[in-house]
């Protein structure tokens, strides 16, 4: 479980310098994003 909270805590970082710097991110759209994040959570329950 720690694991998934570093992941958060480093993207979370990434995304506000990204943002900071005003990089665009190659990152899919927001609604795919959550549905990645959707199937981690499925997964690990």
């Amino acid at each position: 479980m720690t694991t998934y909270i570093h992941v958060l805590v480093a993207g979370t970082l990434i995304g506000a310098l990204y943002a900071l710097l005003h990089i665009r991110s190659p990152a899919p759209p927001p609604t795919a994003l959550a549905g990645l994040a959707a199937m981690l959570i499925g997964a690990t329950w």
